[in-house]
């Protein structure tokens, strides 16, 4: 039978997927990237603004071949192309200021004062900042490929390819608080230029208040829900992430806990983990079982046993009360409570991933993986929380500079993208502690292999 001999091939990766089939995957992944337009771009930008980099860097270094530096200045700007689209519509049609008009402003000096080299610069950090992220989408990618290595063009699949393109409330933030300060900071530069010269001045046309989000973003997300899948835990968006951290009621099903030896100790570290996250006293978390009142129930550590029938209007009820509500079902016939919920924690299979009405999918149907799912979520929060802060203080601190001291543009592209590399490389650290033994990851991954399998015959 297939079961077996998928069970007897297995070379025990992080999702117990065979050698041999997974050799065919990688050829299928080369072959979406390669018809990929949006990774043909990010590649085509980096290529480019190497070669910009370099001429510029020759002319500096062999005077006799400035012509170089010219030559420079149009690859340069090639590769900003998409910045001056945006620019122009913000400017044509929205009728403010944004962040790329900055940027395409801070473009317009160079090519005026000659700043050939900075130009180069400029193109070269931001091509790599950009494909660091077409790399995490590319793992995200690949990941998926592994796990729909019998469905690759599932549904559930398309669903969470396309789930990460979704902006995140701290994404919406981060750009409301670069466009609100970009009038400020070009103003600045308008100012001082007669005062600070063209090069000194341009340093505030570089800072972001926020911009760099908006690779940060998206990069953390996907280094995120990748190892959310690799760990069993199908997190369908980044919204569902933030709300993990905010959620003060826990709403679940009773009937989930049967299954558990220790019942008392997981509620209670749930409870301990959601306190942890909001910074509150593990008193303000609120646990509410759904079924019939038992002994066991109020010994594991439930505040409330509510019937059933119940469950939705005391749902309705929390949540009008200004409770944040995460309820954890076992996802067959709750599609109205969970669709309803702040936050819903569905352990259904995979299969139906796609029309689940839950944010959050645990395969395994083990309780205890939600332990997982909170930790990461908060390590996501957090994440993110330097992802907007610390570019901002780079920003602080370039202005501080470029008041007091006499350094100019160069210094501030170095400083800022510092800023934003060295956040890219943190989002790619673990978000989610490993819980899984290679014996339970190749349990999940055939699990999952055939219950797709069994979902495709059914249709």
């Amino acid at each position: 039978m297939y079961w077996e001999r998928l069970k007897r091939a297995s070379a025990k990766n992080f999702l117990g997927q065979s050698y041999r089939p997974r050799q065919r995957r990688r050829g299928a992944f080369a072959e979406r990237m390669k018809d990929d337009p949006a990774q043909q771009r990010l590649d085509r930008d980096l290529l480019v603004a190497s070669a910009a980099l370099g001429m510029a860097t020759t002319s500096l270094l062999f005077p006799p071949a400035t012509i170089l530096a010219a030559v420079s200045l149009p690859l340069s700007l090639f590769v900003f192309v998409p910045t001056f689209a945006t620019a122009y519509r913000s400017l044509r049609q929205e009728r403010r200021i944004t962040n790329p008009v900055l940027v395409t402003t801070r473009l317009g000096v160079c090519v005026v004062m000659n700043f050939y080299g900075i130009a180069a610069l400029d193109a070269f950090l931001f091509s790599v900042a950009q494909r660091w992220n077409g790399r995490s989408r590319q793992a995200w990618s690949q990941t998926l490929d592994t796990l729909f290595a019998e469905q690759p063009e599932s549904e559930a699949r398309h669903y969470l390819e396309q789930a990460v393109g979704q902006t995140t409330s701290m994404e919406q933030q981060a750009q409301a608080s670069a466009n609100r300060m970009a009038p400020f900071m070009l103003t600045a530069f308008v100012v001082t230029l007669p005062f600070y010269g063209a090069n000194r001045a341009a340093s505030f046309l570089m800072t972001g208040f926020g911009a760099h989000l908006q690779t940060l973003g998206p990069t953390t997300l996907h280094e995120a829900m990748r190892q959310a899948t690799e760990q069993g835990i199908v997190v369908k968006n980044g919204r569902s992430l933030e709300m993990a951290t905010l959620s003060n009621v826990l709403l679940l099903d009773a009937k989930l806990l049967l299954a558990q030896a220790n019942k008392q100790a997981l509620l209670n570290a749930l409870r301990q983990q959601l306190a942890a996250a909001q910074e509150v006293d593990t008193h303000a978390i609120k646990i509410i079982a759904v079924g019939v009142a038992q002994p066991w129930l109020t010994e594991a550590g439930v505040d409330e046993v509510i019937p059933p029938a119940e469950k939705t209007a005391v749902l309705a009820q929390l949540q009008a009360a200004g409770q944040r509500v995460c309820y954890v079902g076992d996802g067959l016939t709750e599609a109205d409570i969970m669709a309803q919920a702040h936050l819903s924690v569905s352990l259904s299979g995979l299969a139906t991933a796609a029309a689940d009405a839950a944010q959050v999918i645990l395969p395994d149907g083990n309780l205890s993986t939600l332990q997982q799912f909170f930790a990461g979520a908060a390590h996501f929060q957090r994440q993110q929380a330097l992802n907007l802060s610390t570019p901002i203080w780079f920003d602080f601190v370039d202005i501080s500079t470029t008041v007091i001291a006499h350094l100019g543009l160069l210094y501030s592209t170095l400083f800022n993208y510092s800023g934003l590399l060295w956040r890219t490389w943190g989002a790619k650290r673990p978000f989610f502690p490993s819980g899984q033994t290679p014996e339970a990851a190749e349990q999940f991954s055939a699990d999952q292999t055939r219950q797709l399998i069994e979902s495709q015959s059914a249709s």
